[in-house]
């Protein structure tokens, strides 16, 4: 079972287990879960590894995996790299215009989708679209997930201060 908290070495050791075993449900569970983390701790490589080793059904309905290899692509400088998993988590959440999600979870998940397709707009000089989704991202997120507001935050003020914005930034 993976630990919960952090994860770390439980959670590596406990999607390893689960790859190995065929047990794809807890697989994609766990990196669910733990997968953004892993990421952003530098475990790119590890995670990619785990992802491609489930069969393709079962990583095609990941959206927060998904979301994983986006910012991966997007903190290492590979934009166009991104757009391949925005847009599979676009089909799953509904893009922009859908209307707004029903819990808590994915209204985050869309928020934070909202998020990375601004970045995704604002690299590709696309700053009026990017900055509409990033105000929407922010009208989304959850006051409490700070995570997300803050991630929304950074997006508004980088095309605000791409544009000469200044004080709006």
């Amino acid at each position: 079972m993976a630990a919960s908290g952090d994860g770390g070495a439980f959670a590596s050791a406990a999607i390893e287990h689960a790859l190995a075993a065929g047990d794809y449900e807890m697989a994609v569970d766990l990196l669910e879960q733990h997968g953004m983390a892993m990421v952003m701790q530098g475990y790119a490589q590890t995670v990619s590894g785990w992802v491609q080793a489930l069969p393709p059904e079962w990583r095609a309905g990941s959206p927060r995996t998904e979301l994983a290899f986006a910012w991966m692509h997007l903190l290492r400088g590979t934009y166009a790299e991104a757009a391949p998993y925005l847009e599979r988590t676009k089909l799953v959440i509904g893009g922009e215009g859908a209307e707004i999600p029903a819990t808590q979870a994915e209204q985050v998940l869309k928020a934070e989708w909202l998020v990375m397709r601004s970045l995704h707009l604002f690299m590709e000089g696309k700053t009026a679209e990017s900055l509409a989704l990033a105000k929407q991202a922010l009208e989304l997120a959850p006051e409490k997930d700070g995570r997300v507001r803050s991630l929304a935050y950074w997006a508004v003020a980088s095309v605000q201060q791409l544009v000469a914005a200044y004080t709006d930034a």
